[in-house]
């Protein structure tokens, strides 16, 4: 008569051998889809930038962003504007300013402040982080502080947890700036600009000759309904077309494209003078002062030729 028993401990190990050799193949032999590669590295970023965040979130921000010299000083301006929700609007300010540090030292004593804001704004239906720069040296003329503004917006792409390659500035059409992945539109007010100047800072910038960059998450214009962007359509009502006019009315009109296909960098950093050319602020002033002075000298040099 057979033996028709079953050894079950041998199927267990004729069962674990197989799964473990699938295991072995499907990691070292079997190439992986572009979907699953993408899916990989998608997931290897999200956990490297959620590292990052929560690093900066652990971190004390050793200040109140919400009751501080920079808020307080900054309020003036808010108070002052034109724009139709800037008095009602919540902004947090940036760490307070030390003299003896260099701008991206300054800047990055908020990074703790500026982590939180991102955090929490959304729901707590927060407006706008606003960064001072102390002393005149960063904003006695547009082409200085186009340099600061370049400075502190590269100081903040440097540290973005997502690690996006739209944080490095270019005047090109399709670029905005983002932190974290949440999409900031930047504002900034310096006292190069006159009283008659949409830029202009009222008494924000008296005590300590500071400039401003005011980084206003995409979240801000849902909460405050602005409306869809009609350049040069003032029989629309938007929010957005009622603070352009209203900023007109007031004698302090600001450069409104044709278009809503624009480069946004430029109008970061506007010219003193509406109808001067946009300068190319993304672009380190050194290298900016060095192409005009080749450019002279070429033609200098073409002139004694002739």
């Amino acid at each position: 008569m057979i033996d028709m028993s079953v050894d079950y401990n041998i199927i267990v190990i004729i069962i674990c051998t197989l799964l473990l050799s699938v295991v072995v193949w499907k990691k070292f032999f079997r190439k992986e889809t572009l979907l699953e590669q993408m899916e990989r590295r998608h997931a290897l970023r999200n956990a490297a930038r959620e590292a990052k965040y929560q690093a900066l979130l652990k971190l004390p921000m050793g200040y109140d962003p919400t009751h501080c010299g920079a808020l307080d000083r900054f309020e003036v301006n808010l108070k002052n504007s034109d724009c139709l929700f800037a008095k009602k609007a919540i902004v947090w300010g940036s760490y307070p300013w030390d003299s003896s540090l260099s701008l991206e030292e300054n800047i990055v004593k908020s990074f703790p402040a500026l982590a939180r804001f991102y955090d929490c704004g959304r729901e707590q239906k927060l407006d706008g982080f606003v960064f001072e720069v102390q002393g005149i040296e960063y904003s006695r003329d547009v082409e200085l502080f186009g340099e600061t503004v370049r400075r502190v917006m590269r100081v903040v792409g440097d540290h973005d947890p997502a690690d996006s390659p739209m944080n490095y500035i270019d005047g090109k059409r399709g670029w905005r700036f983002g932190w974290n992945e949440n999409h900031t539109f930047v504002t900034t007010f310096a006292p190069c600009y006159p009283q008659n100047h949409a830029r202009y800072p009222f008494n924000s910038s008296q005590e300590f000759n500071s400039c401003w960059v005011l980084f206003q998450p995409e979240w801000s214009f849902g909460i405050h309904n602005i409306g869809q962007d009609h350049p040069w359509d003032d029989t629309k009502t938007t929010v957005r077309q009622k603070i352009r006019q209203r900023f007109r009315e007031v004698g302090r009109p600001y450069y409104v494209p044709p278009s809503r296909f624009y480069p946004m960098a430029p109008m970061i950093v506007p010219p003193v003078d509406l109808g001067d050319a946009f300068i190319e602020w993304w672009i380190p002033l050194k290298e900016r002062t060095a192409a005009v002075s080749n450019d002279l000298s070429y033609q200098n040099h073409n002139s004694l030729n002739k």
